[in-house]
């Protein structure tokens, strides 16, 4: 059952990247067939090696994936190792609604968008309307799982 949680997060990347598992194929050298068997949790245990690929064609860091991998949470007193995995392994409550990897996955893209947006050094208008459609796309998430 952890695995479903890794393959739904993987999806969720590659979709919101809006590449094909041929692409990611292309890109990582991994099977396309294999892609799909670890997204359907059909493939139990993925190597070391090919989460790292996949996580480096992604821009996740690693330990946020294997924190999702092994289900891991925080236990008290240990220090959030980066942003992702503050984002994608806290728990989220909206309208008393625990937030789906989903949405968490859409937060974070808000937070790249962001910090994309901010380090700019010529802003332009288009950079704000990315921004914009990410939190419409995080609106309807929640809408969503709030209904």
């Amino acid at each position: 059952m952890q695995n479903k949680g890794i393959g739904n997060f993987l999806k969720n990347l590659r979709l919101q990247k809006g590449v094909s598992l041929g692409e990611v194929e292309e890109k990582t050298g991994i099977s396309r067939s294999y892609i799909c068997k670890i997204e359907k949790a059909v493939r139990e245990n993925p190597s070391l090696y090919t989460l790292t690929k996949l996580s480096d064609y992604y821009g996740v860091d690693l330990n946020t994936i294997e924190e999702i991998y092994y289900n891991g949470t925080k236990q008290s007193g240990e220090q959030v190792q980066n942003l992702d995995m503050l984002i994608l392994n806290a728990n989220y409550n909206f309208a008393n609604i625990e937030a789906s990897l989903e949405l968490r996955v859409l937060i974070r893209k808000l937070v790249l968008k962001l910090e994309e947006y901010a380090t700019k050094s010529l802003v332009k208008r288009n950079d704000e309307i990315v921004l914009l459609e990410v939190i419409d796309e995080i609106r309807v998430k929640m809408l969503e799982e709030t209904a």
